[in-house]
């Protein structure tokens, strides 16, 4: 059995996931616990599977806004995919205007091999060498934690001659 939840996105979230490759939501605390078993987040825009990711990682925001944060290892474009008769059926409980986030069993994985791979597009503001600045800024997206709270020491240790 293969465990999935549905999103349906917004308009920003459709432009930065594949660069950020992640997705952050608002949850209750006490529903932390039933997102252990889940494998794959379907993406959906107006209510019909758009992408499908399998989950990397799941992050508890550490700015106690109650946020999870998705990480993805990969993302499959399936957008007008629910047409073939292959996998119409699996795309079914994700029509209409049931309300997301949704979790869906499936039998097999056989619904998150199909489409394409997205290619993970570079972020515009990772060009050239990387500032401590952009790196406290990333650690902290990464971490949770507002980028002043994000202390980083370079030293230099010569290696020693023989």
């Amino acid at each position: 059995m293969v465990n999935a939840i549905s999103f349906t996105l917004s308009n920003g979230e459709v432009e930065s996931i594949p660069a950020d490759r992640c997705i952050k939501r608002s949850v209750l605390s006490s529903s932390f616990g039933n997102w252990i078993d889940v494998d794959y987040v379907i993406l959906c825009q107006n209510h019909i599977p758009m992408w499908v990711a399998k989950i990397e990682d799941i992050a508890l925001s550490r700015k106690d806004d109650g946020n999870l944060i998705f990480k993805f290892s990969e993302i499959r474009d399936v957008w007008g995919k629910g047409t073939d008769p292959n996998y119409g059926a699996a795309f079914k409980p994700h029509r209409g205007d049931t309300a997301n986030p949704k979790l869906t069993t499936f039998e097999n994985d056989s619904f998150f091999t199909i489409g394409e791979l997205l290619p993970s597009i570079p972020r515009t503001d990772s060009y050239g060498p990387l500032s401590i600045k952009s790196a406290a800024v990333r650690l902290s997206e990464t971490y949770g934690v507002d980028p002043d709270q994000v202390e980083i020491i370079i030293r230099h240790k010569p290696s020693a001659t023989k």
